[in-house]
């Protein structure tokens, strides 16, 4: 999506309260690299390789009594 920053790339990660990785351990080094280039292809093909963008993990935790979302922004790579 879009904002007034710029594009925003947003992986989502969901995991249950108690799991043995949390939503946001999910989000490794390999999967980020990879959003990384995705987002660059992307960007490319729309023509914006000069548009400002950032990626944001969202990391869903889904429990027994209620569920909560931690939005994690990264920096540009």
């Amino acid at each position: 999506c879009r904002d007034r920053h710029g594009y925003v790339f947003v992986e989502v990660k969901t995991r249950r309260a108690g799991a043995f990785v949390t939503a946001a351990e999910a989000a490794t080094a390999p999967k980020i690299r990879r959003l990384v280039r995705l987002a660059w292809a992307w960007l490319a093909q729309a023509g914006e390789r000069g548009a400002d963008w950032r990626i944001v993990i969202a990391a869903v935790t889904v429990g027994a009594d209620r569920t909560t979302v931690e939005l994690i922004p990264l920096d540009r790579c």
